[in-house]
């Protein structure tokens, strides 16, 4: 996150511009490869983001920067579905980095249902070791939809 926060994600567009490579097309869908395609305007990543967020009653990122600003915003938001939501943002952007780097270095494909798989994988695991989280009609929602540990509430 810390790279893509502060700009430092070396995709095509910017090893295009520095004569690294000879292209930026992108090898998840052909497109221009840059953060804003990579993350949010490519097909393959908005799916991604339709499965894990909208399914779950968040929004559909719009921008980088939007939802930098949105997540990383002074004390706004700490309750339980805002730090999942923000688990949810940093782990879908993890896994399609990772996804991205095996199809160019590695030659593997992976199924859009196992990415999400994943990340709901990672997502669960980190819950579960939360403990404290108040038992709000909201937060109950959130438990059973994503099927967490019943642990990570509040006594």
């Amino acid at each position: 996150m810390w790279l893509l926060c502060n700009g430092k994600l070396q995709t095509k567009d910017k090893l295009l511009q520095w004569s690294v490579v000879d292209n930026d097309n992108y090898v998840l869908c052909g497109g221009n490869e840059s953060v804003h395609h990579l993350f949010f305007s490519c097909e393959f990543s908005s799916q991604i983001w339709r499965k894990m967020l909208y399914t779950n009653n968040f929004h559909i990122p719009g921008s980088c920067d939007q939802e930098l600003q949105k997540i990383y915003a002074d004390d706004v938001g700490n309750d339980f579905p805002r730090r999942l939501f923000k688990l949810v943002f940093s782990s879908a952007v993890y896994v399609i980095w990772r996804e991205r780097n095996q199809r160019i270095f590695q030659q593997k494909c992976v199924e859009l249902d196992c990415i999400v798989a994943c990340i709901t994988r990672i997502v669960r695991n980190r819950i579960d070791m939360w403990r404290g989280v108040p038992k709000t009609k909201k937060n109950w929602l959130l438990y059973i939809e994503w099927g967490f540990s019943i642990s990570i509430f509040e006594h």
